[in-house]
């Protein structure tokens, strides 16, 4: 179940028309937030208000080397919120840019009145989801929105009571695809039924029983969001490089993501077992019957090299098989979800794998590394594209952006765990190279090849694989 809390951001006078950083129709999002504020209330859900609160003398101000004209300057007329927002006795007042040498544009630097930062508060009352609307669109918005992701939040940025700056012209709309690209929901809740559909939290009975593991997957879509929002905190940027072993990078983006994965998790499911990529292998997980099976950036070459063909892989595992899984492309804004009996689905919309019966003419997406020259019977009679990573390989495939993908390589359950998953709920079949289903959490975690396709095709395939193999030998 999620709980929501409403963060309203920095609707002041001074960035109202008449302040001194004034955003144009900054003040026609009021009634929208009003609304907001009144539902929230009657849900007894929290509302927290951000506000900058300079001093003086800041660095933040032109007038000491900054980039801003003074604005919202403790105590005066432009730092009060405006007059027609009606925050209620409830509402948390979060104060931010107090100090003299700090910007501070997100409401997760700030802190209440008893000195303790907004992450803090949302946790302390059970928050996972915010609706967040204010000022401005491409500042103090989308820092919150970033960060919130980073701190493991699920974030919706409600459209129709944001406004922004745009210094430069649509500087607010790229701002609001960087935060869509990061994992945020982009919603305007002055749609039908928009609002009620957010605040819709709870996971009936009903579903419980379609779905079992409602929660685990709710979780693996948070953790998620909150590894991808690192992830392109860093893409493109600089990061640290090393080698685990020859042709095997990591980099301190995998290392952060993972450790978002593995505390947002732990911290709900403390008692399960966990094989990442990234953590070191105890064997504890060979007892248990839940385990999460997660690689942080399944095609971190491909992260390396900018190429947006890489992805969050996360798999929840009972008794050998997945039961939920998440593949993420922060790169593309691409969320692939899947349950065991619960269908596969791309950004909420149902995805399904081709119905190509045929190998002559087969789209197979297949490594960009992998040496081309095991490939060559397959070249002969289909259409070959190299995509990255593997996992993002197997959800196109789910998704029906390629008849089928395969690789001779020995590879690791984290590669492939939350894929299989996602193939198999989309209507395919995913095998090992020798043709066997794929079990998980085994003691040795690899898996010798592997053929993904719809079940006709991946069946012929796997033996075309197995032809290709003794013809290499």
């Amino acid at each position: 179940m999620a709980q929501n809390a409403l963060i309203v951001v920095d609707v002041q006078n001074d960035f109202c028309p008449g302040g001194a950083l004034a955003v144009t129709e900054g003040d026609q999002i009021v009634a929208v937030l009003n609304r907001l504020i009144r539902e929230f209330d009657r849900a007894g859900a929290p509302v927290i208000a951000t506000r900058d609160w300079h001093p003086r003398r800041t660095s933040h101000f032109n007038t000491h080397g900054g980039a801003w004209p003074p604005h919202c300057v403790q105590g005066t007329a432009g730092a009060e919120f405006h007059s027609a927002l009606a925050l209620g006795s409830n509402a948390v007042i979060v104060s931010k840019g107090t100090e003299e040498n700090a910007d501070s544009y997100s409401g997760f630097d700030g802190v209440d009145s008893q000195g303790m930062r907004l992450a803090d508060m949302l946790r302390q009352r059970g928050v996972t989801r915010l609706l967040v609307g204010g000022l401005a669109t491409d500042y103090c918005v989308k820092q919150t929105v970033l960060d919130g992701l980073r701190q493991g939040f699920e974030v919706v940025v409600l459209e129709d009571a944001v406004r922004g700056v745009d210094l430069k012209p649509g500087d607010s709309d790229r701002a609001l695809e960087e935060m869509k690209r990061a994992g945020a929901q982009v919603r305007a809740s002055a749609a039908r039924n928009g609002l009620r559909q957010i605040l819709q939290t709870e996971v009936s009975a009903t579903q419980r029983e379609i779905f079992p593991y409602a929660e685990e997957l709710e979780t693996a879509e948070r953790a998620a969001t909150a590894a991808g929002a690192a992830i392109m905190g860093l893409f493109k940027g600089q990061y640290d490089v090393q080698e685990k072993s020859k042709n095997n990078p990591v980099t301190s983006a995998d290392l952060e993501a993972n450790r978002l994965i593995r505390e947002i998790v732990r911290a709900r499911f403390p008692a399960d077992g966990w094989l990442s990529e990234e953590d070191k292998d105890g064997g504890e997980r060979l007892a248990m019957s839940r385990v999460w099976v997660i690689d942080p950036i399944d095609g971190t070459k491909e992260f390396i090299e900018g190429v947006p063909q890489f992805a969050v892989s996360i798999a929840f595992v009972e008794n050998g098989q997945p039961k939920a899984a998440i593949i993420f492309n922060p790169a593309q804004g691409q969320m692939y979800k899947a349950g065991a009996g619960l269908g596969a689905f791309l950004n909420g919309q149902p995805i399904r794998v081709t119905a190509r019966e045929a190998i002559d003419g087969a789209r197979l997406l297949v490594s960009r590394s992998e040496p081309q020259r095991k490939f060559q019977v397959f070249v002969d009679r289909c259409e070959l594209k190299p995509v990255g990573s593997i996992a993002y390989r197997l959800a196109k495939v789910a998704a029906g952006d390629g008849d089928g993908t395969l690789t001779f390589r020995s590879i690791y359950e984290w590669d492939v765990c939350a894929g299989a998953l996602m193939v198999e709920a989309a209507g395919g079949g995913v095998v090992d190279g020798s043709g066997n289903d794929l079990v998980f959490n085994q003691r040795e975690p690899r898996h010798r090849g592997v053929v993904a396709a719809n079940p006709r095709l991946s069946r012929d395939l796997q033996g075309l694989w197995q032809a290709a193999l003794e013809q290499q030998k």
